[in-house]
């Protein structure tokens, strides 16, 4: 019985003939998460073509990505952001508790940021992560800025919620809850009113997702094993 059982699971016979069609979850939900829960889900790293990296894996057609200033883009490395006016755009408004994080790598400088939102108007405060810093450390906004040594110039990154994580490991706690949003998601800069895009990061970009709730650290660390295998 527990053969039949693991047999079935897989979506495989004994003999290795398929018995139905079995698609495994996207990497996005490794750990458990629940499939309501991913807002959105970016893989350039592996994408068909450009126009495919662009789109919206956990809910197609939904919170696509739109281009800012349009980044270079290859299957093994990715969105390239060039530190100037590369960037990319989603309709997502991040909300306290929300989790994003990113797999990036080549990253240049002590200036740009990963992504996020941020408020210059209004209350201030925002979601954003800047992985190397003008101080050596990488540099997290929930919502107010709390910076971590050392700096990190290739990983994965996150927040989620309050707690910040780097490549799966916990890195630290902001304090105070996220205000209400007035600026969208970006990845490769982010928002200020009355300006076209700051913070702009020169770096690549393999992997991107967003949550509504804030994931254990448990995901974490098996949602940064299944960015890494990409």
């Amino acid at each position: 019985k527990e053969d039949v059982f693991y047999y079935i699971c897989n979506g495989i016979s004994r003999n290795n003939v398929a018995i139905h069609n079995f698609t495994p979850p996207g990497w996005w939900l490794a750990g458990d998460i629940s499939a309501v829960n991913c807002i959105a889900a970016y893989q350039p790293k592996g994408a068909a073509d450009y126009a495919a990296s662009l789109s919206n894996l956990a809910n197609p057609g939904t919170y696509d990505a739109t281009e800012g200033g349009t980044p270079d883009w290859d299957a093994v490395n990715g969105w390239k952001f060039n530190g100037t006016d590369d960037y990319l755009i989603t309709t997502i408004t991040l909300a306290d508790g929300w989790t994003i994080i990113f797999r990036f790598s080549n990253k240049v400088g002590t200036a740009g940021t990963l992504g996020g939102s941020y408020n210059y108007t209004g209350s201030a405060g925002g979601m954003l992560i800047f992985p190397h810093n003008s101080s050596s450390k990488v540099s997290y906004y929930s919502p107010a800025n709390f910076q971590v040594a050392p700096y990190l110039d290739s990983g994965v990154l996150a927040l989620a919620g309050n707690k910040a994580y780097r490549n799966g490991s916990y890195d630290g706690t902001g304090s105070g809850a996220l205000p209400a949003q007035n600026n969208n998601f970006w990845m490769g800069a982010n928002f200020k009113s009355g300006e076209e895009d700051v913070n702009n990061i020169e770096a690549y970009m393999q992997a991107v997702a967003v949550y509504n709730i804030t994931i254990t650290a448990s995901q974490i660390s098996a949602l940064t094993t299944a960015m890494n295998a990409l």
